[in-house]
């Protein structure tokens, strides 16, 4: 009976992971030049809406500089007006017509990057949500780089899971349309820790190309569910369970063979 149910019996393929609820969007602010930064509004953790600011370059120098700059652009524009009028009447006066007009065209070029910069040095939260920034205090007065990540908004209006799948499990995905050759749906299930005992299905939303190594230096496929919980209020960011990860039906004795090669290896 085992032997012809090992060839006739079909079970799904099946597998537990670890899962984690993350915001499904993360807004993250980098520095949009080299400067130095100025004044933090806000701590980590804290909960800022669309378009707080939340950092602020130091700009003396460039509120210097821009005042410096009008005031040479408008010294300048009053000079190049006077030296054409006399130049009507005075033709040695148009090679200064010339001059006047490439020093003013410059001076405006410094004025116009010294706006850029000012209108530019204030940053604020692109959504809502809770910001992560770090240590808030040792960013006032830090020197950055242009690109260098400054914070980012966490966005808890919508909150996916995030399974890291062994890669030795993989084979679990090769019922979904998208992520293999089969055509049996994967079906997910998620439990939280903090509540066993309701099951929260979910839909697939993405797969990772390849495995990626985490932080217990074993290789996952990170695949990111949207959870379809009746109950939004009752995810939490930073909450986690286990995934129930159901593929496409084999037959018992494939599946039986499998799990001991797999325990073997581990061996």
């Amino acid at each position: 009976v085992f032997v012809v149910a090992c060839f006739v019996v079909r079970v799904p393929l099946q597998v537990s992971s670890e899962f984690e609820i993350v915001p499904a969007e993360d807004a993250v602010v980098y520095s949009p030049f080299d400067g130095i930064l100025g004044r933090c509004f806000f701590r980590s953790g804290d909960a800022v809406k669309k378009g707080d600011v939340i950092l602020q370059f130091n700009t003396e120098e460039r509120n210097f500089n821009l005042i410096a700059a009008k005031s040479e652009y408008d010294r300048t524009g009053a000079l190049l007006d006077l030296t054409q009028r006399q130049s009507f009447t005075d033709p040695t006066k148009r090679s200064q017509v010339r001059l006047l007009d490439l020093q003013r065209r410059r001076t405006g070029v410094e004025l116009e990057r010294n706006r850029w910069f000012i209108e530019r040095s204030t940053l604020r939260a692109a959504a809502d949500g809770t910001l992560e920034i770090g240590d808030a205090t040792k960013l006032e007065g830090k020197a950055v780089r242009a690109g260098e990540r400054l914070f980012e908004v966490l966005r808890t209006d919508r909150l996916d899971a995030l399974i890291s799948l062994d890669e030795r499990n993989a084979s679990v995905l090769t019922g979904s349309g998208d992520f293999g050759a089969g055509t049996a749906p994967v079906e997910i299930t998620l439990y939280l820790h903090a509540r066993p005992e309701k099951p929260i299905p979910a839909r697939i939303v993405a797969v990772s190309p390849r495995p990626i190594l985490t932080e217990r230096k074993l290789y996952c496929y990170m695949i990111r569910v949207q959870p379809e919980s009746g109950d939004p209020l009752e995810l939490r960011d930073g909450m986690r369970g286990i995934a129930k990860i159901s593929g496409e039906t084999v037959s018992l004795g494939y599946y039986l063979f499998r799990n001991l090669i797999l325990r073997y290896r581990q061996w």
